[in-house]
Order: structure tokens, then C-alpha cells, then sequence
């Protein structure tokens, strides 16, 4: 069995699949080990925070990943509305997919284009509860990054990089006007450009996350 099913909302079962044991404890560490400079970057003391590194990285991690698995819950209501069939959510070590049944080219780019607007929604949250919900440096904190997060995560995904978001919004819109099959090649030559382009930066940064990106993307 390779992945677990966590919860089920409007009978979506939302799964986290066993590649989560590796990247969840790894966001842990790096964000550990980058937290001090991570704090005053974000406007803080030191001596303000209560919790200590190691559980801040846990905690983001784990935030990290439930606003990807609602990133994907977009997806998944904006398709159940459609009237298409949602099998499943399943978050994993580059994020998430959403399997999605019937889907066609008039509602592919409605239906990709929703999860980073859920993830700017969230942006726009968190760095509101960073600004006005002045209580707890640490809560605070938390609301900095998980702001950051979620805007990196809506920018990422708008790129036109079959399959990512933005080229499947792409895809859909070719298909409108080309077909279904001219459509999809054309998004999937310029989504294995963004892959050897992701390839070529992680690997001159030494950024592993990246080159799995671009391998995801390639593959």
C-alpha cells in the first residue's frame, strides 16, 4: 500500500502517499536549520519566539502540506460541481494531483486555474493574520511563512509547464482552438522546456527539489 487515506470530504478520499515520510521530515530540517535568520527576516527577535526551531519546522511542514492538499481540494469541488468524478486526492512528494474523470478541454483550464487562486486566497489570509493579528510572535511567525508558502505556490503553479497548473490551463485553451491532440502537444514541448530550464537551474543550485520538479515534469 502506498498511500493512506487521511480523510474524505464530499467522498473525496484526500490520501498522503508514502513519499510524504521522506519530504515532510526533510521541510522539517531545512526549515530548522534556516530558522533564525528566517525569524528576523520576518521582523522578529529572537528572544521573542517561544518555540523552539525543530518544532517551527514541523508545524510549517506540516501547514505546507495542508495548504497544498487545499490547493487541490479547489480542483476537486470545482469538478464535483461540473458534474465530473473526483476518485481521489493523493499528496505526495511534489504535492499533489487530483484524479479527476471526464474531464474536457472547455472546463480543464476553469477547473486548473482554481487551485492557485485557493492558494493566493490563502496568501492573502495568512499575511493578513501576519499584519493585523498583532497576540503572539510565533503566531505571527507562522502566518508569514505560511503566506509565503502559498504565494510561491500559486506563482509556481501558473507557469505553463504541462502538467502544472498554468499548462494545463494552457493545454485547455489550445485544445479549444487546435483539438484535444495539437493542443496537448504543443503544451507538453513547452512543459519539457520548463523542464530542462528547472533542471538546468537546480542543478547549477544544487536544489534536489528542483530537479525532481523538472524530472516530474519531463516524465
Amino acid at each position: 500500500m502506498d498511500s493512506w487515506t487521511l480523510i474524505r470530504n464530499r467522498g473525496v478520499p484526500i490520501r498522503a502517499h508514502i513519499t510524504l515520510l521522506i519530504e515532510i521530515p526533510y521541510f522539517a530540517l531545512v526549515i530548522a536549520s534556516q530558522f533564525f535568520p528566517m525569524a528576523v527576516l520576518a521582523g522578529f527577535e529572537i528572544e521573542e519566539m517561544v518555540l523552539p526551531p525543530m518544532v517551527w519546522g514541523i508545524l510549517l511542514a506540516m501547514g505546507l502540506f495542508a495548504c497544498v492538499a487545499l490547493h487541490e481540494l479547489g480542483h476537486a469541488l470545482l469538478a464535483l460541481r461540473s458534474g465530473k468524478k473526483v476518485r481521489s486526492i493523493t499528496l505526495m512528494l511534489l504535492g499533489g494531483v487530483s484524479q479527476i474523470e471526464g474531464e474536457t478541454a472547455s472546463h480543464e483550464a476553469s477547473i486548473a486555474v482554481v487551485g492557485p487562486i485557493v492558494s493566493f486566497f490563502l496568501a492573502v489570509l495568512f499575511y493578513a493574520g501576519y499584519r493585523f493579528l498583532d497576540v503572539w510572535p510565533d503566531l505571527s511567525f507562522g502566518f508569514f511563512y505560511l503566506s509565503q508558502f502559498n504565494a510561491m505556490i500559486a506563482v509556481f503553479n501558473l507557469l505553463p509547464a504541462f502538467p502544472l497548473d498554468g499548462g494545463r490551463v494552457l493545454r485547455g485553451l489550445l485544445s479549444r482552438r487546435l483539438g484535444p491532440e495539437r493542443g496537448t502537444s504543443v503544451a507538453v514541448t513547452i512543459g519539457k522546456s520548463f523542464a530542462f530550464l528547472f533542471f538546468l537551474v537546480g542543478l547549477l543550485s544544487l536544489n534536489m527539489i528542483l530537479l525532481l520538479i523538472s524530472v516530474f515534469i519531463y516524465m
